[in-house]
């Protein structure tokens, strides 16, 4: 099938219809990506970390990490799968929504006008709730100067969106629906990772099934998602014998899963649960329940021996999603009161989060503090500590792009961390971390290849997949402002 032709279409017929119905943007307080993507290790040996606690890769890839140059597995091909699957159709989304005093509110738009947009008018709040998620889910909206609609944090809770911000995730998004597979998914190879970052990106933007400039964009990904994921038994590392090879499949897996959470989510904020991924979205957390071990936190091939807090990460955001979708799957909320426990383990005195045990490892941390404010959405001394011994680490791994230590998966958590906890250190990474992404974006919308070859991987690969890596991650933070509620406000 011509795909492409078929998008030509979806856009000339969306183009000459006078009236349409934009999407509704809802965002969670969950986490994220998040992205992000992935530090993987070996099963064999740590990372090597320089005398100042410093993470230091010698490679970022979805395949293997070992300290000895060897051949790399290659992630099975992930074929279409020849699985009936009916089709994703849009969610309906209201004409009007009821904000949290009872008031109906209109929705004549949801993404900002960027041509027509005047930032100082950028202040009108609306508070939202949904009754069927109670008060952890209110969502703020703030109308633009032209009454369009955008979802912002809190009155107070620190810097907002700006147009070169904006355009930069425009061009982002523009530039992953123009690199997407003919199939829906993206990517070279680990396309279950990288379809879900990509789908989060989107998803993040408010887009989804009537997104008249995406919507094609996001459906063709759900239909990749749930065909082969299905096909593969829930297991949406696509994998048709276990996890795969290498240690990727528990990070695809968590990352796909969080990916199909946050849609369903979505469509059910919306009045309109899609329905049709129900089945596979409880498939895919229960492998993640099934699989955790038992100090709490999750490993490679959800094999049980040790508990890694990079891969622990993706499967607590999965976690959220599902604890927020309704759908009360069994076992979610313990299996977060568990990892809370091995989060705790790998901290320290400082503040810092360890890889497998209690050390102050900078480029971990941000995944502890983002993953307990998450759950438990209260700020403790041991957040605090852990707040500050992120913004002391500036000095060593500063927000410069260029930077031999610069580390987007660092700063993807680190940015969703800081913006959960609020206060003076969210608005100074931000600040930050808002100027370095926008500067640093390429012509062509993507995020160039990273000069630091202490990273390798991914963040150095020129392949189309890790530009999408880059840029997923990149996007993420650029859409912090309106992803997620803050959990604590000032």
């Amino acid at each position: 099938m011509n795909y492409e032709k078929l998008r030509t279409n979806f856009q000339e017929r969306v183009a000459h219809t006078k009236f349409f119905t934009l999407s509704l943007v809802i965002h969670i307080a969950v986490v994220v990506v998040f992205g992000g993507m992935v530090i993987i290790h070996s099963h064999q040996s740590e990372p090597e970390f320089a005398s100042n606690g410093a993470y230091q890769f010698e490679e970022l890839d979805l395949t293997t990490h070992s300290r000895e140059p060897e051949p790399q597995p290659t992630m099975p091909e992930v074929k279409t799968a020849a699985v009936a699957v009916p089709e994703l159709k849009s969610a309906k989304v209201p004409d009007v929504i009821k904000s949290s005093r009872g008031e109906s509110h209109a929705l004549p738009g949801l993404r900002m006008n960027l041509t027509n947009l005047d930032i100082a008018k950028v202040d009108t709040f609306v508070s939202v709730s949904s009754p069927k998620i109670g008060g952890e889910m209110g969502l703020r909206f703030m109308r633009d100067g032209s009454g369009h609609i955008m979802m912002g944090g809190a009155r107070g809770s620190g810097p907002t969106p700006t147009k070169a911000t904006e355009e930069a995730v425009m061009r982002g998004l523009a530039w992953l629906q123009k690199v997407q597979n003919a199939d829906g998914s993206w990517g070279e190879r680990n396309r279950g990772a990288m379809t879900g970052l990509a789908l989060l990106c989107f998803l993040g933007h408010g887009e989804y099934g009537q997104s008249p400039q995406f919507g094609f964009t996001v459906n063709h990904a759900l239909e990749w998602i749930v065909a082969n994921g299905t096909a593969s038994q829930s297991r949406l590392s696509m994998s048709r014998d276990g996890w795969g090879s290498g240690n990727a499949g528990v990070y695809e897996h968590g990352i796909a899963t969080y990916a199909l959470g946050e849609y369903y989510t979505m469509t059910m904020l919306a009045g309109s649960p899609d329905e049709r991924v129900v089945e596979l979205f409880r498939g895919a957390v229960r492998h993640i329940i099934d699989g955790q071990g038992p100090d709490g936190g999750w490993m490679y091939d959800f094999n049980k021996t040790q508990s890694d807090t990079s891969v622990s990460g993706w499967q607590v955001q999965a976690l959220k999603t599902a604890h927020l979708s309704g759908l009360k799957i069994p076992g979610v909320d313990t299996a977060l009161d568990r990892a809370m426990l091995n989060f705790q383990r790998v901290q320290t005195e400082r503040g810092g989060y360890g890889y497998r045990k209690a050390e102050d490892r900078w480029s971990l941390t941000g995944v502890g503090v983002l993953c307990e404010l998450f759950w438990r959405s209260s700020r403790d001394a041991g957040s605090r500590r852990s707040v500050e011994f992120i913004m002391a680490g500036l000095d060593a791994n500063p927000l410069r792009y260029d930077h031999e230590r610069a580390d987007l998966y660092a700063w993807y958590y680190h940015t969703q961390a800081l913006l959960m906890f609020g206060n003076q250190a969210w608005k100074k990474w931000e600040a930050l971390m808002s100027r370095e992404l926008v500067k640093s974006q390429a012509p062509d919308g993507s995020w160039p290849v990273m000069a630091n070859p202490a990273h390798g991987g991914l963040q150095k690969e020129s392949s189309t997949t890790g530009a999408v890596y880059r840029t997923a991650l990149s996007v993420l933070m650029l859409e912090s402002y309106y992803r997620y509620l803050p959990a604590n406000r000032s």
